[in-house]
């Protein structure tokens, strides 16, 4: 599954819309929620910023149900390679840093069909 997760942070302002229904989320939606933290997580920036943080509090709060999560991770899987350098220890610290309690590791190595 190789970076599953680094596009979830890493999706930027052009992703493309997942066709889902009604209130569902969307690749639009992950991109606009975690854009600002590409610095963080390829080492950039020592710590996220509070756009950043807010993001993940928003994404977290927009993928409040297992196929949202596994819809989220999946655009940004099929976004990866776009950014390059990512540091997995950065992106496994950004929950955590960001006050979200997240029920799997985030890590380049997710599955995203594991996710609960």
């Amino acid at each position: 599954m190789g970076r599953v997760i680094a596009g979830l942070l890493l999706v930027l302002a052009v992703a493309h819309l997942v066709v889902e229904p009604a209130g569902a989320i969307t690749c639009q939606d992950v991109s606009s929620t975690i854009g600002s933290c590409v610095a963080y997580v390829t080492g950039k920036q020592p710590r996220p910023t509070a756009a950043c943080c807010a993001g993940v509090r928003r994404l977290h709060s927009l993928a409040s149900t297992t196929a949202a999560r596994r819809t989220a991770c999946n655009c940004l899987k099929s976004r990866e390679g776009r950014i390059k350098n990512i540091r997995d220890q950065n992106l496994s610290a950004l929950p955590g840093l960001c006050s979200v309690s997240l029920a799997f590791r985030l890590s380049t190595r997710t599955n995203c069909n594991s996710i609960p």
